[in-house]
């Protein structure tokens, strides 16, 4: 049968191929919908000791990630907000876009407290210090 196709589709073929792969950096952003980065090439994160190869269009990383820094959204598999912000942080994305997105990510309780002063001690110019 035919299916119309969502903004997704793209997404749900590399996950079946690398079922390991956690979508990841400005790709995890961009499925949060908090800001407005447009990821320039498909970012995963997948094990260290895996042996996924590098592949057109898709830029991956190797981390063993913990289970709190993984979560589910569309059936996709991406970082936790937290672990997101951190990851495009140290990648250079647009510091007002992911201020914007912790903002957010705070209002829809997808950011905890800890989450939130985690990153304030790594990443003030994102998450200000709580007083």
């Amino acid at each position: 049968g035919s299916y119309a196709e969502t903004p997704l589709d793209h997404l749900y073929a590399p996950q079946v191929g690398v079922p390991s792969a956690v979508f990841s950096h400005e790709t995890a952003l961009e499925l949060y919908g908090l800001s407005d980065v447009i990821a320039q090439s498909i970012h995963v994160i997948v094990p260290t000791d895996s042996g996924v190869k590098r592949r057109s269009g898709v830029t991956v990383h190797r981390s063993q990630l913990m289970a709190h820094e993984e979560t589910t959204r569309n059936e996709l598999r991406l970082t936790s907000l937290a672990r997101t912000i951190a990851d495009c942080a140290r990648s250079g994305t647009d510091t007002t876009q992911l201020r914007a997105a912790a903002l957010e990510g705070e209002r829809l309780m997808l950011l905890n407290q800890s989450d939130l002063s985690r990153l304030s001690r790594s990443y003030p110019k994102i998450v200000t210090p709580r007083r």
